[in-house]
């Protein structure tokens, strides 16, 4: 084990894509190698567990037996659990304390805890090992002022929500980045009655914002939501999931939708007819359907009226799990010339920016 953490410490501290590459290729074959990148780098993996936990000295408990051995297996069983309780955190401390060198333990410290920087992304790796790390990715709009839409053009205009994206899927509501949220419960518990059509299980793609903003802003309610949803703790229930878009998982894991946007804005409808009025999920209302373009200003002045962060448009095409102009955002922008005053480089990834 200590040969294989001395190939991913050289891949760590390699400089360049190229070098990186070619460690890869030297050691695609290595199991254990194949193994250590993966439960590093899959970001629909997390271990629910922090470095000082897993730094803390455990007494030994005759009441315990040590039945986690393999820091592959341990991986396994911490990402499928929603939380951990005592007795297995003391066995993955047992185990990094008694059954490893101080090498091996530092390791899968930072391994367990999602700390350890590789400076190498999923894309790259599956470009030398394909298919290894599962790699998330999800619709995103082009500006408007990118791909202008033509007169009669029939579209969907929709409100641009200012909140966290999230999509459901299999059960767990994953951000952009592909990690899981956790304690939304009460979301995924509602979301689970919508998830099969036709046999087949469904993704939702939508927002997490405030279930009531109150007299708050825009921006202030999604600092607030931001701050709930990163928070440990686990009333989450003020915060509510609006949904914008709906495919099967069939079509999500293939990248694109075979259904057009108003075929899948029946779905949603559907589901919609289904929601109590009080329900913490909801569904993105459309604001104008038809061929009018005019109706692009008309409806972004009432945005900006409503504090809203603008518009989102749509055209009759299939959801594709990539950036692309069937889709596109429409806001308005503000611009204003400052005196630079002062200026510091940048660290980490940073580093040599100002």
């Amino acid at each position: 084990m200590l040969e294989t953490i001395s190939q991913i410490y050289r891949l760590k501290n390699a400089v360049g894509s190229i070098k990186k590459m070619e460690i890869l290729r030297e050691f695609k074959d290595n199991e254990s190698f194949r193994n250590f990148l993966y439960y590093a780098l899959n970001p629909m993996l997390t271990y629910k567990i922090s470095e000082n936990t897993l730094r803390k000295k455990v007494e030994y408990d005759p009441a315990i037996t040590l039945t986690m051995t393999d820091i592959f297996s341990i991986c396994e069983t911490l990402a499928n659990r929603k939380a951990l309780d005592n007795t297995t955190v003391y066995q993955v401390c047992a185990f990094l304390q008694n059954l490893c060198t101080p090498e091996e333990s530092e390791f899968f410290i930072k391994l367990l805890a999602k700390t350890l920087r590789l400076g190498v992304t999923a894309k790259t790796v599956n470009k030398v090992i394909p298919g290894l790390i599962p790699e998330w990715e999800v619709q995103q709009a082009y500006p408007i002022e990118k791909y202008p839409v033509k007169d009669n053009t029939e579209i969907w205009l929709t409100e641009k929500l200012n909140g966290v994206r999230a999509t459901y899927y299999k059960g767990k509501l994953y951000a952009r980045s592909g990690v899981p949220f956790e304690g939304l419960d009460h979301i995924t518990d509602i979301l689970e009655r919508f998830d099969h059509d036709a046999g087949d299980t469904m993704v939702l793609d939508g927002e997490l914002t405030l279930k009531d903003k109150g007299g708050l802003s825009d921006n202030e309610a999604f600092r607030i939501t931001t701050g709930v949803i990163n928070s440990s703790n686990d009333d989450k229930t003020t915060i509510c999931y609006t949904v914008f878009d709906v495919l099967p998982a069939s079509d999500f894991e293939r990248g694109e939708s075979r259904g057009l946007y108003n075929e899948r804005r029946v779905v949603l409808d559907y589901i919609q007819a289904l929601l109590p009025k009080d329900s913490s999920v909801r569904v993105l209302p459309v604001l104008y359907h038809g061929t009018d373009i005019s109706k692009i200003d008309e409806y972004l002045d009432k945005m900006v009226h409503e504090d809203k962060e603008g518009l989102m448009l749509n055209l009759d095409v299939p959801y594709k799990c990539k950036r692309h102009n069937g889709i596109l955002k429409v806001k308005r922008f503000y611009t204003m010339d400052l005196r630079i005053v002062g200026c510091e480089e940048g660290a980490g990834r940073l580093s040599g920016m100002l």
